[in-house]
């Protein structure tokens, strides 16, 4: 076969590069072969040397080309055909860059943040703290200290904080901006009135209603006269609760810093509570977040050395835990180095990544190893985030 194709490929070159396309037949000239002549409208090639005087018709050294054209199907031709339908229909089309499924998907950046609530243990030494952090412009925020009204396992109310005190300050400044003991005498008390935030509470549990230029905040809630107790926290972007309107400022991340205790009791564990609100037209918008629980010592003299994590939905449901934040597969721990939120901590503080619809969760924190001490809880925007700085977290 090898042979035949060199061959063939042979006597096209020749026959392109001496005839050129063919000439007039002319029976007294003498042709070499292969030659290509035209004899009114159809074209001869020859089968060897024609000498002169030779007739067009004789077969011995003519032949058409039209004669050549093959008249049956080649071998292996046969599976040529038009392909059957039916048997690619159940076919999926490939995609590319698939998700990966163990790194939750982006969400939206139209799902924002709308306020974090803790409820935690205060002391005569010690505090209960809420951070957070404004990005795009000024905000108006609601913050309040209560005291924390849980029920114990036995079904009777946990002792609480009687007389909590906030103050308010800019992340690294120890100089308060706004201070209040009792919100019912306050310079707020009109705007806290209207929210009903209060309902059911004290008047001398503290509260603050103010408007603060893009940052990073703390609201700490302590003991005003040495008692200890149950304390709630809660800070609050007030677009979607109060006036509704959805303005550039948005919450980046939102925090707690307490104590935790060995036990799953109010006042044992920490735990916080998250809303996230939907902003956008895209009614299925969901919001990636991560969560963290880490060793602190801002709030008491200790750290809690082993903090576990338990995010739990709206109804209660434990969706989502963590021991060890470098536990997490691969690319969940390569998101969550990227974006340096955990860098300077140890391998056996707590982080999650999530996916999650709009609604309440509730992140508690226990003691894993029976120690107690400060704990550090985090709440932060990756859509947000990452559309400032420019991450890439992956889908």
């Amino acid at each position: 076969m090898k042979s035949s194709l060199t061959l063939l490929f042979f006597v096209c070159c020749s026959m392109f590069v001496q005839a050129q396309g063919p000439a007039n037949w002319d029976q007294n000239t003498a042709y070499t072969h292969p030659a290509l002549v035209l004899n009114g409208s159809t074209t001869y090639i020859s089968v060897q040397d024609v000498p002169s005087g030779t007739a067009i018709t004789s077969t011995s050294y003519w032949t058409t080309l039209d004669s050549q054209v093959p008249t049956t199907t080649p071998t292996g031709a046969e599976s040529l055909t038009t392909p059957d339908a039916s048997a690619v229909s159940n076919l999926s089309v490939p995609t590319t860059g698939a998700d990966d499924p163990d790194l939750p998907n982006a969400g939206s950046t139209d799902v924002v943040l709308r306020g974090i609530s803790t409820a935690g243990y205060v002391s005569s030494t010690s505090k209960l703290s809420g951070g957070f952090t404004i990005s795009g412009g000024s905000m108006s925020v609601l913050a309040t200290g209560k005291g924390g009204k849980e029920y114990l396992s036995t079904g009777s109310l946990q002792d609480t904080l009687n007389d909590p005190s906030m103050s308010l300050l800019t992340l690294g400044n120890s100089t308060p901006l706004h201070t209040n003991a009792d919100w019912s005498t306050g310079s707020h008390v009109s705007e806290l009135s209207s929210t009903n935030f209060f309902a059911n509470y004290e008047s001398d549990d503290s509260g603050l209603y103010v408007s603060l230029a893009a940052g990073s905040y703390l609201a700490d809630v302590s003991s005003s006269d040495g008692d200890q107790g149950g304390t709630l926290v809660e800070v609050y972007n007030n677009y979607g609760f109060f006036d509704n309107t959805y303005g550039s400022s948005k919450l980046t991340g939102i925090s707690t810093n307490g104590i935790v205790n060995a036990g799953s009791e109010p006042g044992q564990r920490m735990s916080a509570a998250v809303n996230i609100g939907n902003f956008g037209s895209d009614v299925n918008a969901t919001k990636r977040i991560i969560i963290m629980a880490k060793w602190s010592m801002g709030v008491t003299s200790d750290h809690l050395e082993d903090p576990r994590l338990e995010v739990r939905d709206g109804s209660g449901t434990v969706i989502a835990s963590n021991n060890d934040w470098s536990s997490n597969n691969t690319s969940v721990k390569t998101a969550i180095q990227t974006t340096g939120l955990m860098g300077g901590y140890r391998d056996k503080d707590a982080a999650i990544i999530l996916n999650v619809a709009p609604g309440f969760y509730f992140m508690d924190v226990y003691s894993q190893d029976g120690d107690s001490g400060g704990s550090l809880v985090e709440v932060y925007d990756l859509d947000l985030l990452e559309s400032i700085y420019g991450w890439n977290l992956g889908d």
